[in-house]
Parts: C-alpha cells; structure tokens; sequence
C-alpha cells in the first residue's frame, strides 16, 4: 500500500511539471485533478510535487460516480459552478467553450468527457491511437477515423491528431497550451 501510494509506485513526465508550473499560476485558468481514484491518489500527486497546481482533486471514491460515468463530469461542473465565484454567474454554454479535460485513456477520457460536452485531449504518449483507429471497428471510432487530420510537425514527437473542434490526440503537454488557447 505504501508503495502505490507514493511517488515509488509511480514516477512523473517532465512536460506535465512544466505545464503546470507555467500556467497553474495565471488568473484566467483553473487546474483540476479528477481520478478514478481514492485518497492515496492525494499522496500521490504531493509526492510527485504536483498537488499545488490543482484548484480542488475530485475522486470517485468521494463523489461515488467513476468515469466514463457522464454524471462523474456533471458532478465535477457543478461543484466549479457552485464553489468557484468566477463561474457562479456562467452558463453551462459558456463553461463549455472553455472547460477542458485531458487524460490518458480512450473511453474513460477522450470519449466520456466528450459524452459530456466538455472539449477533450487525449495524451497518447505510445503513439498507440494511430493504430487502435486502424484496428477497431466499431461505430465510434470508424467516425473519428473518417474525421480526422493529422497534424505533426519535423518530430514524431510532436503529432497532433484533431479529431473534430473539441477533440484532439498529442504525444505529450507540449501541444497543449497550442490547443486549448494559452499561449495566445
């Protein structure tokens, strides 16, 4: 249990800390962290020196709804809306042009955020969704195979996919801050 409750268990991505540091301390943006989790997953994100970026941790484990759970995301806007005195007076409409979540899991991410009208990254850092598009027939992903443009720059390591206006794949954070508007 100590083991996977620390930083031993676990080890960080150099371009998440850069992220966060850069932009956790601006004004205009609200870092959350949400987690299919329990309360270790607090320890965890203090061992690896990331826990002061996050405005507030939402686990399932205390809101007892997981993703791809369309109520786990309902829950968490809400929760802003209610809590956070800059969005009190938004519409759900207008959180959603802005409100973003990024993981690393195809359904539990990509696609239940999206299920929930938030704008969505997924981070594919093996470069792994290329080849499950190709794979996979089913419905869902046989449309974000026929709407997607694959955007890259000189590196592999660079590689954005946009799979529609609210959607997108990269390979790390460093695509980012380019996607959602910070650096504008």
């Amino acid at each position: 249990m100590k083991y996977f409750s620390s930083d031993l268990g676990y080890s960080g991505y150099d371009d998440v800390s850069k992220f966060l540091s850069k932009y956790s301390q601006r004004d205009d943006v609200l870092f959350i962290a949400s987690s299919n989790g329990d309360p270790r997953v607090i320890e965890i994100l203090k061992s690896l020196d990331i826990l002061q970026h996050f405005h507030k941790v939402y686990l399932s484990y205390d809101i007892e709804v997981s993703k791809p759970n369309k109520e786990f995301f309902e829950y968490i806007l809400d929760d802003l809306m209610k809590n956070v005195e800059v969005l009190q007076n938004s519409s759900r409409e207008e959180i959603f042009e802005s409100i973003w979540h990024i993981g690393d899991e195809l359904e539990n991410d990509l696609e239940a955020s999206g299920k929930a009208g938030w704008k969505s990254i997924l981070i594919d850092r093996q470069n792994q969704f290329e080849e499950l598009i190709n794979k996979k027939d089913d419905e869902s992903l046989a449309k974000i195979k026929l709407n997607t443009t694959l955007q890259t720059t000189n590196s592999i390591h660079d590689k954005v996919i946009k799979l529609d206006e609210k959607r997108f794949v990269v390979n790390n954070f460093d695509q980012i801050s380019k996607i959602i508007g910070l650096d504008e």
